[in-house]
């Protein structure tokens, strides 16, 4: 049950280095019939660099884009504009006296209500 050394147990000679590690992955494996596993690393990477780039279906991904990005930009310009009309400066009325809402009981409002106590 000695199996389980430390690594200072083990001679200097049998103690791998960075360097060997190096080579080892540096090394190809070989496979049966000399062909590269279906799905491995390495042939994806040469699948990938042979195969040219379709330029047609970047410039078609970036129109359908650039459209889409636009729509997106008038409904929200569509929104601000709708929202505009519909805002009204309430305090520079009061200020300018050009309130259209007058209440018509006094003591209807607690300001008002003050004022007449």
């Amino acid at each position: 049950m000695d199996d389980h050394r430390s690594v200072e147990d083990t001679p200097v000679s049998q103690r791998l280095t960075n360097d060997d590690f190096r080579k080892l992955l540096m090394t190809p494996r070989s496979t049966p019939g000399g062909a590269h596993p279906a799905g491995s690393v390495r042939e994806a990477m040469a699948n990938s660099g042979s195969m040219p780039p379709p330029a047609e279906n970047k410039s078609e991904l970036r129109r359908k884009k650039k459209s889409y990005y636009a729509a997106l930009k008038k409904q929200e310009d569509t929104k601000l504009a709708e929202l505009a009309e519909k805002y009204r400066d309430r305090a520079r009325e009061r200020r300018d006296g050009t309130n259209d809402i007058i209440p018509s009981d006094p003591t209807s409002t607690t300001g008002s209500a003050y004022r007449y106590v």
